[in-house]
């Protein structure tokens, strides 16, 4: 099986076998820092209990803190008994999720295949630089759909540029009938 994964992790190595996703479980994590890196696993891992649970409980899914690993940087190992996720901080263990859960769509549902990742990145901040000057101004609920997408690919990083489209307070004429975006919004 090739993945297609994006960004491309700096080592993949299949291994032989499947994880077969139980009905049920746990998704172990180190503490309470880790549970939005559990919550994004919920596509995969649906009506898991999410738990700080003690290193080597037999928990089919486990995030555990590694220190040594390199800044943002994680490994994924699926063997045919365990997913484990090894980060040293929630932010890598949020990228190994995204990753994980790309490997989960393009797999045989409720089957994973066995394999070794380890990423990080080249740059501590990646992002885009949105125009949201022209045309229709984009509301808050599409920005932040955006910001959700962008960070599923590693991204996070996204700058808006403006320029008649803020709603200043001191100057409510400015970009009155563009739809701008207002303190709040933002």
């Amino acid at each position: 099986m090739k993945l297609l994964l994006i960004p491309t992790p700096r080592s993949i190595r299949m291994k032989p076998g499947l994880f077969k996703i139980p009905a049920r479980g746990t998704i172990a994590i180190p503490d309470e820092s880790f549970s939005e890196t559990a919550w994004e696993l919920d596509g995969v891992f649906r009506g898991y209990r999410v738990a700080a649970s003690a290193e080597g409980v037999d928990d089919p899914v486990v995030i555990r803190l590694r220190p040594g690993i390199k800044s943002q940087g994680y490994c994924l190992k699926i063997e045919p008994d365990k997913v484990t996720i090894e980060a040293a901080s929630p932010v890598g263990a949020f990228y190994a999720a995204q990753t994980l859960v790309q490997v989960a769509e393009q797999s045989t549902r409720g089957r994973l295949p066995c394999l070794n990742i380890s990423d990080w990145p080249d740059f501590i901040d990646r992002g885009i630089y949105y125009d949201v000057c022209r045309g229709r101004v984009p509301k808050i609920e599409r920005l932040i759909e955006m910001a959700e997408i962008l960070a599923s690919y590693k991204i996070n990083h996204l700058q808006l540029y403006m320029e008649h489209t803020f709603r200043f307070r001191a100057h409510p004429e400015i970009g009155k009938n563009a739809s701008p975006l207002t303190a709040e919004d933002i």
